[in-house]
């Protein structure tokens, strides 16, 4: 069955498109562009069988989200063992002395032990890369760049090992929330996507246009 999510209220700049996304994998699928709130919508199998992240994207490109968390029905199981062991002896003597002995026994035993299902637990959803120290207007001159300690970011499920022409990259990471849109000027940055370095050209919406791979 499918878990129904509803969105009270959102501070940012409506209209927002609005996803849902899988906690493990962190794939996102679309929803709808929405300006009124209170929103509702379902979100059907298999999402709904894990924690759902929701992710909410403004005009200006802002991203914030949250987490739906899924508790697992706990599965009882019973174990009734009852035991009846009526026992009923009769004596009789030739003397018309009878002495009847009767023992009922009765024994149940009834255990219950509900098992649960602990929660998965969530993996990154953000990939970070290094950069370069300087914007050059050609690939070639980006490649020289030094490396410095700063990162950029990008999900995971937009772009992670390799660059991805028309996905964002940002400044700011706080927990599984990318913040600051980084405005590329359109020019070529030096920057690390998984054991390589790439020139990677960023427009102005802060959106890879184009990369070449440092040899």
């Amino acid at each position: 069955m499918s878990q129904q999510v509803t969105i009270k209220s959102v501070t940012a700049n409506t209209p927002v498109d609005v996803y849902y996304c899988n906690s493990f994998s962190a794939s996102c699928v679309y929803v709808a562009t929405v300006s009124t709130f209170p929103y509702v919508f379902d979100v059907p199998p298999p999402y709904d069988e894990t924690n759902i992240v929701i992710k909410i994207i403004d005009v200006n490109g802002c991203i914030d989200g949250d987490i739906v968390y899924i508790t697992p029905t706990p599965t009882p199981s019973f174990t009734p063992t009852p035991t009846l062991t009526p026992t009923q002896t009769a004596s009789q003597t030739p003397t018309s002395s009878q002495t009847p002995t009767q023992t009922p026994t009765q024994t149940a035993t009834q255990t219950c032990t509900p098992t649960f299902t602990p929660s998965p637990s969530l993996t990154p959803a953000i990939a970070k890369h290094a950069i370069g120290q300087n914007r050059y207007n050609t690939s070639g001159s980006t490649c020289n760049d030094t490396i410095t300690l700063v990162n950029y970011y990008t999900f995971i499920s937009e772009a992670n090992s390799v660059p991805v022409v028309g996905v964002t990259v940002y400044e700011t990471a706080v927990g599984i929330i990318l913040y600051n849109v980084y405005n590329g000027q359109n020019k070529w940055i030096k920057m690390g996507f998984g054991s390589d370095y790439y020139a990677v050209l960023i427009n102005t919406a802060g959106k890879i246009s184009n990369f070449v791979i440092c040899s």
